[in-house]
């Protein structure tokens, strides 16, 4: 625990120093939390669709499972961590959104692939803003 607690930290900080640019203060803060959460749900999904799959292949093959069930135990776990992943991404948009100091709807026009994305996006932003 005491390695991924670190790998944590200092995934965390990376994104801070990267981020940074673009965001400040708690906004910076609050988004590291949700890229992290967004990181995990992105390698945590793979992990579970993977493992259910081969489950779910070996009791295929072993006759332990019906190919209803099959499908039945793929979805019901692929359905909620995907749900998870899509959660993270706009959880991750709207921490984007509030750090620069936009409503919740502007946040599902911001990128926020890239640094250098998400100030486009913000320049853009506000322009349309601006012109109205």
């Amino acid at each position: 625990m005491r390695m991924l607690r670190r790998f944590r930290e200092t995934s965390q900080e990376r994104a801070r120093a990267r981020w940074r640019v673009v965001l400040s203060g708690e906004g910076l803060e609050d988004f590291t939390q949700k890229w992290w959460a967004l990181f995990a749900a992105g390698v945590a999904l793979p992990f579970w669709l993977g493992l259910t799959a081969v489950a779910a292949v070996i009791g295929g093959f072993l006759g332990l499972l019906a190919e209803p069930y099959r499908l039945a135990l793929v979805l019901t776990v692929s359905v909620p961590f995907v749900y998870r992943l899509l959660r993270s991404y706009r959880d991750l948009k709207i921490a984007a959104a509030q750090g620069l100091g936009l409503d919740p709807r502007g946040a599902r026009k911001l990128d926020v692939s890239s640094p250098e994305a998400l100030a486009t996006s913000f320049a853009r932003i506000r322009r349309a803003q601006d012109e109205r």
